[in-house]
């Protein structure tokens, strides 16, 4: 998933005010607010939630590691056990930035049969100026907290809010919905004939097994991951660790699909990342040609077509400029050399362009003569 261009401003504002903490590696502590509900001198018995949900957020909740306030189940299945934290510190966004501007308060602890559930909210600092009011609160986000070995321990919400769906499974698929209709059997047959034909395509190993939650819009998507209100634009799909989340109200969701078929590569740039799976999935409903056009045309206007400016135009989608660049390498070069493209490391800009000039054996002004004439093919249809 890309960074929105809400989030984008956001991080513009945050590190760029008066007084506020610039992203860093450097030690940070944030004091959790208590509101009525939550007051632990009233409520006494609510001691140790309160203590568990501080140690956490002062835990470099930004990093993934054996974190120990965080359930061991969790941890097993999934790499990013945190299922909101992948949208809460995305773009380069830390622990330290968002707590150092935004104050987490524990709105209420409710027991929920045998977990207790936890809403907390993040509102902006008093430092922070008037120009992120928009985005005050950053987020309203619910955890469970489940006792394990006679501790407590943070957990995801996702289960408990989808413990009575209907399921359908097919070899490495399986669908979960809140509506019967959403998982009949030529749905996830329809999945894993797409994912079988681009496995064997590009020869891809068979992904493990991943599970597809089908919803309707992005709020019940967020709220999945964990969030009763969020603002980190309209994604209608999410894809973490081997789940993913459709928010368009169809399990089938090629997009995410070729997330979890692709090899991970930590050191691909997000361009690849989001380019090579809306070349062969589309994206946002609309298909490859649809997103590859529009961004052509916006491109010649803008940037006269310039590649490096592109990326630099955040009014530009990264999703096109990628696949646009996915399937030109793959038109040059073959598939032996676009798969060789997303295993380089294309970690920063730099990096991105010399593995092109390298796979492609263009100079750089021979690509940007061909990048410019690709986007005036693809702009006429």
């Amino acid at each position: 998933q890309i960074m929105t261009k809400l989030c984008y401003f956001i991080l513009i504002i945050l590190c760029t005010s008066a007084g506020v903490n610039t992203i860093s590696a450097q030690k940070y502590h944030t004091e959790v607010e208590l509101s009525w509900w939550t007051d632990t001198t009233a409520h006494p018995e609510l001691i140790p939630i309160v203590n568990l949900y501080s140690n956490y957020l002062n835990s470099s909740p930004d990093s993934v590691y054996d974190n120990r306030f965080w359930n061991k189940h969790e941890k097993l299945i999934y790499r990013d056990f945190d299922l909101s934290s992948n949208s809460l510190f995305q773009g380069g966004l830390t622990a330290k930035t968002i707590f150092g501007n935004f104050i987490p308060m524990l709105l209420k602890i409710e027991k929920k049969d045998n977990i207790y559930q936890l809403t907390t909210l993040l509102k902006a600092r008093a430092h922070v100026g008037e120009q992120t009011q928009p985005y005050n609160p950053l987020a309203i986000m619910v955890y469970a907290v489940v006792l394990e070995n006679g501790e407590w321990k943070m957990a995801n919400i996702l289960p408990y809010r989808t413990a009575n769906w209907s399921k359908s499974q097919k070899d490495y698929i399986t669908l979960y919905s809140s509506e019967t209709k959403a998982n009949n059997p030529l749905i996830v047959e329809k999945c894993v004939t797409f994912c079988d034909s681009i496995c064997d395509y590009y020869d891809l190993k068979k992904p493990k097994p991943f599970s597809v939650y089908t919803v309707n819009g992005t709020h019940e998507l967020g709220e999945l991951l964990g969030y009763d209100y969020y603002i980190y634009g309209n994604a209608e799909g999410k894809s973490i660790n081997n789940l993913i989340i459709s928010g368009n109200g169809s399990a089938y969701y090629p997009h995410e699909f070729i997330h979890q078929l692709w090899p991970e590569n930590d050191k691909r740039n997000q361009l690849l990342n989001e380019g090579i799976a809306t070349w062969l999935g589309g994206s946002m409903n609309q298909t490859y040609l649809e997103v590859a056009q529009k961004f052509s045309s916006n491109a010649l206007i803008k940037v006269d077509g310039n590649f490096e400016k592109a990326v630099d135009d955040h009014t530009l989608s990264l999703y096109a400029q990628g696949a646009i660049l996915c399937e030109m390498v793959y038109k040059h070069s073959g598939t032996a050399d676009l798969k060789l493209l997303l295993k380089k490391d294309t970690s920063d800009n730099d990096k991105l362009l010399k593995a092109i000039l390298e796979i492609t054996k263009w100079d750089l002004d021979t690509f940007n003569t061909n990048w410019k004439v690709y986007l005036s093919k693809i702009s006429k249809g």
